[in-house]
Order: structure tokens, then C-alpha cells, then sequence
């Protein structure tokens, strides 16, 4: 993964996909410092694990495609080099019902970088649940 700071404060990464392909994303609020929201790097296999996917009613993962935005993030994420795509945010990291993670933005993009062979990826999480989704993400 390669990142790094324009002059206005975003941040730019590089996301590899399957067959050495890249996306560009980015984000910019949390360079502020009352930011709530900073980007931690999240390994798919153990995202997916602790992602409640099941809010959305979407299908298992091969049938990802065919959700309703999947061709407008197809085409973000096609002009990514010229238009980079926004980070996904992180709503919780324990939701008090199921347990599991819950997106507030960016569940397209991320069933996009899934289906598209992404090992890892940045997406925006709440300071509160920074250590949580490390240790979820890294030991699942």
C-alpha cells in the first residue's frame, strides 16, 4: 500500500486488486485535530469476519455484483487515478445487537474492493474504536 499528503491535507492510497491492479482512495478529515475519524489499514479476510453485511440484505460475496450501486462504484473506482474514491467510515465497531461492525458510508465501495481481490484497505474508523478493529482485524 502506497500513501501519501497533497498540499490541501488529503491523503492519498494506493489499494492493490487482484492481478498487481491498483485504486487510488482517499480522505482528508482526520489531518484536522478534533477529527473523530482516522484511517486504519484493515486485512479483507478478517474485515469480512466482523463486518455485519447482513444489515444491507446483500447476497454472500459472489453475488456482490449485483447489488444496485455496484456499476456507479464500478466506474469511481475505474477513473479512481484521475478521481480517487472516498475511504468507507465505520459507524461502530461492536454494534449492541449483532456484535459485529457497521458501515455509516462506503458499503458499495467496500463490496467492490472485496470482490475485486483487495488483501487490504484503508477505511475511516472512529478514534473510540481504533484499538478494537486493530485487534479484530489482526487476530481474526
Amino acid at each position: 500500500m502506497q500513501h501519501c499528503m497533497d498540499p490541501k491535507g488529503k491523503w492519498f492510497y494506493k489499494v492493490m486488486l487482484a492481478e498487481n491492479k491498483f485504486v487510488t482512495m482517499y480522505c482528508s478529515e482526520y489531518t484536522l485535530p478534533d477529527s473523530d475519524d482516522y484511517p486504519v489499514l484493515v486485512y479483507s479476510d478478517a474485515f469480512v469476519k466482523i463486518w455485519d453485511a447482513e444489515q444491507y440484505n446483500y447476497a454472500p460475496p459472489e453475488k456482490w455484483i449485483h447489488d444496485k450501486k455496484f456499476p456507479d462504484a464500478d466506474n469511481a473506482f475505474k477513473n479512481s487515478e484521475c478521481w480517487p474514491v472516498r475511504l468507507a467510515e465505520i459507524g461502530m465497531v461492536y454494534h449492541p445487537i449483532s456484535g459485529k461492525l457497521r458501515l455509516v458510508n462506503g458499503v458499495t465501495r467496500t463490496l467492490w474492493l472485496l470482490t475485486h481481490g483487495a488483501k487490504y484497505f484503508p477505511i475511516l474508523c472512529p478514534k473510540r474504536d481504533i484499538s478494537n478493529l486493530i485487534k479484530e482485524t489482526w487476530y481474526c
